[in-house]
């Protein structure tokens, strides 16, 4: 039996912390171990709602034999700094894949995936490491999602979209079919890409337009 620890102490950590007791491979492959703290800590009051132990910092935790991963952390750029310091010293990440969430046969998934409850990914589907799905979130036929991208609740990424790394999509966002979103960039909540999002752009509106 291997067992998970969940790199954040965070709100969206202790979310994955309970949808985690309800996805596939729990308690036949895997139990909860704790938590991991990143290299920010939080005030220490806020240490006291984690349901599991806080196993230590992630710079200095010692990873043990039957150690798997999963990083619970939203914001793109700490969440490939954070796993690239436990992939460096040969940790092994896993995919936390809710009960409820769909995922086609012929979908591709790669490593330390999170779906989230109700989520969709459809057929013909690839996507990256580290992504995450919020809750009711989806990806239609064809889609590719890259490295880091993490996508909130209720965004619907329809058939064809091409989203590069590190991005990051607000709570209700949705972009349209054969859509291309560059690295680096953010969708605003509520937002529509109608056709072209560039490289480190955050765009915000219908139609998602550039803000910053």
């Amino acid at each position: 039996m291997n067992n998970l620890v969940i790199i954040g102490v965070g709100g969206f950590a202790r979310e994955v912390y309970w949808h985690a007791q309800n996805s596939i491979g729990y308690g036949t492959e895997w139990m909860i171990k704790g938590f991991l703290d990143g290299t920010i800590r939080l005030a220490d009051e806020q240490y006291k709602f984690l349901d599991a132990p806080l196993l230590g910092n992630i710079e200095q935790y010692e990873i043990q034999e039957n150690d798997v991963f999963v990083c619970a952390v939203a914001n793109p750029p700490i969440k490939m700094m954070l796993t690239e310091m436990v992939e460096v010293r040969g940790g092994i990440f896993i995919n936390i894949i809710h009960n409820t969430a769909m995922v086609s046969s012929r979908a591709i998934l790669a490593k330390g995936i999170i779906l989230c409850p109700y989520t969709i990914i459809s057929c013909n589907v690839t996507v990256g490491n580290h992504v995450m799905f919020n809750l009711y979130s989806d990806a239609g036929h064809d889609a590719v999602i890259g490295n880091y991208t993490s996508v909130m609740g209720h965004v619907d990424i329809t058939g064809n979209v091409q989203i590069g790394e590190r991005t990051y999509w607000g709570s209700g966002s949705r972009a349209l079919p054969h859509s291309k979103i560059g690295n680096d960039s953010t969708v605003g909540a509520g937002s529509v890409v109608i056709k072209k999002v560039k490289a480190n752009q955050t765009v915000f509106g219908i139609p998602a337009m550039p803000i910053l």
